[in-house]
C-alpha cells in the first residue's frame, strides 16, 4: 500500500484562490463569498462554502462533499459563488462537482445553482451556473452539460414562476457577472457582436466591438438593472454602451462590477492589478498584492475585493478608504496522509511563515517555513488515532485552513520528494544519486524516508536524531524492482544522525539490474503502507 499526498487546492471547475465568487448586495452592507476555508474552531468541511460579511462574518452555505463521481442529481459540494439580488432577500448560490469514469461522464451535469432566501431557506434549483437579476425576479442558468440536447445549454427561468425559457447561446464559467436585466434582458457576445436577448426576440447593438465570444472564455458582460446600459471587454480595454459605444480605458481588464443603473464601473486593471474607476478614470488602490476579483454595490458607493495575497478589503469609493475585513489566512494546500509520531512532514501553501501547529493539542516543532512551505515533527508523543485535529496557527484571521484532522498511524513510510524521485545519497556521502551521478552495483546508498515509526532508543521531541544512532523498532524491507522485486540487504534503518524526524536507510543496490532507472519500494512487509521512487542506478 502507498501513503497518499493529498492536494487540498485542486478543483477542476476553475483555479479559484481564497476568496471568490463575491455577491454584494445594492445597499453595500452584506458581501457573500466562497471560500475552502473555514471558521476558527468550526467543523464546517473544507471544501468551498459561501460565507457572510454583514455586522460579523458567518457561514451562509456548506455542503460535505459525499459522493463526488457518478450519474446522480445531488452532492453538488463546492459553493463556488454567490449573487444577491438588490434588497438581499435572493441569493443564487453556483455549485460544483466533480465526475470521475470517462466516456460516463459526458452526461453529468457538473454544475447546479440553488436559489434561496436570506434565511438560508431553499427556494429553488436547477443545473448550471445561475447569474441572478437584481431584483432577484430572474435566474440565467449556464455553463450546463448539453451532451445529446438531454438539458438546454442555457436557459432563463422566472423565479417567480418557475417558467424557463432556452436561450439559444452557451456561457461559458468565466462569466460569474450580472448579464440579466429586470426585466429578462440578456446581454450576450454572439461571434464579434454585442447581442440583447429577450424571450420575444433578440437585436444586434451597432456600433459596439466587443471581444469575440469563445467558449469557454467568453469575454465579461455586464447589464444594468433597467437594461440600457452594458459594459463589456473589447480588444483594447473595457467600454460602454448606452445607444453608442464609449472606451473606458484603454488596458485590458481581469475583472469588472457595475452598480445597478450602471453608472458607476469599477475594474481591476491588468497592467497593474489594482482597482480603478471608469468614467472618470481614477485608481482606487495601490495594494502591493494586487487584485483577483472586484464587486461593486448596486449604489456604487463601496467595493469588496480578493487580493492576490490572500486578504479580504473593503473599499469606500468616495474616499478611496481601504479597509481589511480578513487579513492573510495561512492555506496549506498540498499535505500528506497519514502521518506517524517523531516524523518530519513538508506541507505546501500559502502564508505558511510564520506559524505554529499543533497535532493533537501538542505543539509540533516547526524545523523551517517560508511562505509556501512549512517544515514541522510530528510530536513522539502524539497518540495513534483516525483524527487528530490539527491546527495552524498565524495572525488574527478568523478563518483556519485544511486539512483540520489528520489521522496518525505507528508505522508509514514516506519521501521528501514529489516528482517520485527517490532522496538518497552516495556511499561516501559525496553527493546525491542523479542521472549524472548513478549508484553502482553493491555500493551501499543512505536513504532519506520519514514515517518509519518508533525508535531504540527513544528520542525527545524537537531532538535531532543521536549518536549512536537510535534504530528503527519495526521491521524493514526495501526492494529493487526492475521487472521483479530483488531485495537490498539492509545494513541500518534509523533517525539520521543531528536531523529532526528524518530516517536514513543504508541499503546496498543488488548486482544485475536490468533497467534504470529502477523502482525502490520500502515497507514492513506484504500488504503493509509502503514508499517508492525511482532511483538512477548504473548499468
Amino acid at each position: 500500500m502507498t501513503r497518499f499526498v493529498i492536494s487540498l487546492l485542486a478543483f477542476a471547475g476553475a483555479a479559484l484562490g481564497q476568496f471568490a465568487g463575491l455577491g454584494v448586495t445594492g445597499d453595500g452592507a452584506t458581501l457573500y463569498f466562497s471560500t475552502p476555508l473555514r471558521l476558527r474552531g468550526s467543523a464546517s468541511p473544507f471544501n468551498h462554502k459561501i460565507l457572510r460579511y454583514d455586522t460579523q462574518l458567518t457561514e451562509f452555505l456548506s455542503r460535505d462533499t459525499g459522493m463526488s463521481n457518478g450519474h446522480t442529481t445531488e452532492n453538488f459540494y463546492d459553493l463556488i459563488a454567490a449573487q444577491p439580488s438588490s434588497d438581499g432577500s435572493i441569493i443564487g448560490i453556483s455549485a460544483y462537482r466533480s465526475c470521475y469514469g470517462g466516456s460516463g461522464c459526458l452526461a453529468v451535469q457538473r454544475y447546479q445553482s440553488t436559489i434561496l432566501d436570506r434565511t438560508g431557506k431553499q427556494l429553488f434549483v436547477d443545473y448550471g451556473l445561475v447569474s441572478l437579476s437584481r431584483d432577484g425576479r430572474w435566474g440565467l442558468f449556464y455553463g450546463r452539460d448539453g451532451f445529446g440536447g438531454l438539458v438546454p445549454a442555457t436557459e432563463l427561468v422566472n423565479l417567480t414562476t418557475a417558467q424557463a425559457t432556452t436561450v439559444p447561446y452557451q456561457y461559458s464559467f468565466s462569466q460569474r457577472s450580472r448579464e440579466v436585466a429586470n426585466d429578462g434582458t440578456v446581454a450576450v457576445v454572439v461571434g464579434s457582436e454585442l447581442h440583447l436577448w429577450r424571450t420575444d426576440g433578440e437585436r444586434t447593438l451597432p456600433g459596439a466591438s466587443p471581444l469575440p465570444a469563445v467558449y469557454p472564455n467568453d469575454p465579461q458582460v455586464l447589464i444594468s438593472a433597467d437594461g440600457r446600459r452594458v459594459v463589456y471587454q473589447t480588444a483594447t480595454g473595457l467600454a460602454l454602451y448606452d445607444g453608442t459605444e464609449t472606451a473606458l480605458t484603454t488596458t485590458p481588464v481581469t475583472w469588472a462590477s457595475i452598480s445597478d443603473d450602471g453608472s458607476v464601473i469599477a475594474f481591476v486593471n491588468s497592467a497593474d492589478a489594482q482597482v480603478w474607476m471608469a468614467s472618470p478614470l481614477r485608481q482606487l488602490t495601490k495594494e502591493a498584492d494586487g487584485m483577483t476579483e472586484i464587486a461593486l454595490s448596486g449604489d456604487g458607493k463601496v467595493v469588496y475585493a480578493a487580493t492576490n495575497g490572500g486578504r479580504l478589503l473593503r473599499i469606500d469609493v468616495a474616499s478611496a478608504a481601504v479597509t481589511e475585513l480578513i487579513p492573510r489566512t495561512p492555506w496549506i494546500t498540498g499535505s500528506t496522509s497519514p502521518v506517524v509520531p517523531g516524523s518530519l512532514y513538508q506541507f505546501t501553501g500559502q502564508h505558511l511563515s510564520p506559524a505554529r501547529v499543533r497535532i493533537g493539542g501538542l505543539d509540533a516543532p516547526v524545523q523551517a517555513s517560508t511562505a509556501d512551505q512549512i517544515s514541522f515533527q510530528v510530536p513522539w508523543e502524539t497518540p495513534v488515532q483516525d483524527a487528530a485535529t490539527f491546527e495552524l496557527i498565524s495572525g488574527s484571521s478568523p478563518l483556519e485552513s485544511p486539512p483540520g484532522t489528520l489521522p496518525v498511524v505507528p508505522f508509514a513510510p514516506g519521501s521528501f520528494t514529489t516528482d517520485f524521485t527517490t532522496l538518497a545519497v552516495h556511499q561516501d556521502f559525496s553527493g546525491l544519486i542523479t542521472p549524472t551521478s548513478p549508484a553502482v552495483a553493491g555500493e551501499v546508498i543512505a536513504v532519506y524516508l520519514n514515517g518509519l515509526g518508533a525508535v531504540a532508543p527513544t528520542v525527545g521531541t524537537g531532538a535531532p536524531g543521536p549518536v549512536p544512532p537510535a534504530v528503527v523498532t519495526a521491521p524493514l524491507r526495501c526492494q529493487f524492482w526492475d521487472g521483479g522485486p530483488n531485495d537490498g540487504h539492509i545494513f541500518f534503518a534509523g533517525l539520521a544522525p543531528g536531523m529532526l524526524g528524518v530516517y536514513q536507510v543504508s541499503v546496498q543496490v543488488p548486482a544485475g539490474l536490468r533497467v534504470t532507472p529502477v523502482s525502490l519500494s520500502c515497507d514492513a512487509g506484504q500488504d503493509t503502507l509502503s514508499v517508492f521512487g525511482l532511483l538512477p542506478v548504473k548499468l
